[in-house]
């Protein structure tokens, strides 16, 4: 039971590693690729292919990988 607790935790992951993430997805282009190289550097669970995603296509938008806030009031930035 407590594993299970364990498993389903959020882990958030810090600017380096989200950095490593992106760059190392650009190099092999290719999800799967870049956790098994995760699991190699980091010897972890790797991110799953949902947050992988999600730092690339967040690059893409923002061109940072840093969390942006948004003003609630303001909405979402549209640049």
């Amino acid at each position: 039971m407590i594993q299970k607790a364990v498993e389903s935790m959020v882990v958030q992951l810090s600017f380096d590693e989200r950095e490593w993430i992106l760059k190392c997805y650009w190099k092999v282009e290719n999800v799967v690729e870049v956790q098994r190289c995760w699991r190699v550097e980091f010897g972890t669970q790797p991110p799953t292919r949902l947050t992988v995603t999600r730092i690339r296509d967040k690059f893409e938008i923002n061109g940072t990988v840093q969390d942006v806030l948004e003003d609630a009031r303001m909405g979402p930035r549209n640049e």
